[in-house]
């Protein structure tokens, strides 16, 4: 197989359509999983994650990376070349942000000896264990945050982001979108200043009841 190649939206065998057709979505198939019958849903409906889909598109990513060459990319591409992978970074790490509590939660980090699961995941990602513990405590708070997790899914926000806006929002969850608007026209430091005000005010409010 040469390329990507798209399965077209098919219709539903009970209503016309030929068995074995894909319906209902439309996906596209990698070179390097048709053979086995794998397709990645990209439309309509959210696709199962599991680890042989995740290798796929490691493997792909890998041959693209492959003997890549900065000076091969046109200048009047490299803007947008970089701003692309940019996402794919983001989504990538948004991936293990939400997953972190998840492998707080299957607790191999005790088989392998580790003294919490954030030691354990500092070692697997070659971070500090204050960075992967604030990963954890992010991974927490927006699982009760679905709004931020969208926005981290869609590679809208950076690890610093995320855990800036889950930690005011975890706190008042109605600042929510003020807090993910604020993205799109401020910085880093003044979204941690408005979330440090979001929790100030919080408190204040409390300690009026």
């Amino acid at each position: 197989h040469a390329g990507w190649g798209w399965v077209r939206r098919g219709k539903d065998p009970a209503r016309g359509g030929r068995r074995g057709d894909v319906y209902g979505l439309d996906v596209v198939v990698s070179p390097l999983c048709d053979c086995s019958r794998m397709a990645v849903a990209v439309e309509d409906r959210r696709a199962q994650v599991s680890l042989a889909a995740v290798r796929v598109f490691e493997r792909a990513f890998s041959l693209m990376v492959d003997g890549f060459a900065a000076e091969d990319v046109p200048l009047f591409d490299v803007t947008d070349v970089w701003s692309a992978l940019d996402r794919v970074e983001r989504m990538a790490s948004s991936a293990k942000v939400l997953l972190a509590a998840r492998v707080d939660e299957a607790g191999g980090w005790r088989r392998a000896g580790a003294r919490s699961a954030a030691d354990h995941l500092a070692k697997l990602g070659g971070t500090s264990a204050s960075e992967a513990r604030r990963s954890l405590e992010t991974s927490k708070q927006v699982a009760q945050l679905p709004a931020v997790a969208d926005a981290m899914c869609k590679g809208g926000l950076s690890d610093a982001q995320a855990a800036a806006i889950a930690g005011a929002a975890s706190v008042d969850p109605d600042a929510t979108d003020r807090l993910l608007g604020l993205v799109e026209t401020t910085n880093l430091t003044e979204l941690r200043e408005a979330f440090l005000r979001t929790k100030s005010a919080t408190f204040m409010s409390a300690s009026h009841l």
